[in-house]
């Protein structure tokens, strides 16, 4: 299977969207969207593009990033994106206990 064939399956498993249903919404047939899933074939750029504009995913994402699906938002975040948010909550979170602890250091 090729990694676009495995990235294009995940995604249409984690969106819980049959073959038929996915290949309609893009305009293909349920056929070409096994061979591309499978490894047979390779899409071709115009099919990447359509799952690109229908469900709103990034096409450079498809090729080059891996996803972590996050089941409570029903949203693909990227590794790196996920990596950036821990960033940023512990910046806040030290930021929060900075602040907190000048607010006590004023009561003492």
């Amino acid at each position: 299977m090729n990694d676009i064939g495995k990235k294009i399956k995940s995604f249409r498993k984690h969106k819980n969207i049959s073959q038929e249903e996915f290949a309609k919404s893009i305009g293909i047939s349920r056929q070409s969207l096994s061979g591309y899933e499978n490894g047979k074939n390779e899409p071709p750029f115009f099919v990447i593009s359509k799952i690109s504009e229908v469900y709103t995913i990034n096409i450079d994402d498809l090729y080059n990033e891996k996803f972590e699906f996050d089941r409570k938002t029903k949203i693909f975040l990227k590794i790196k994106d996920i990596s950036l948010i821990f960033v940023i909550l512990f910046f806040f979170n030290s930021l929060f206990m900075v602040s907190f602890a000048v607010f006590l250091s004023n009561y003492i």
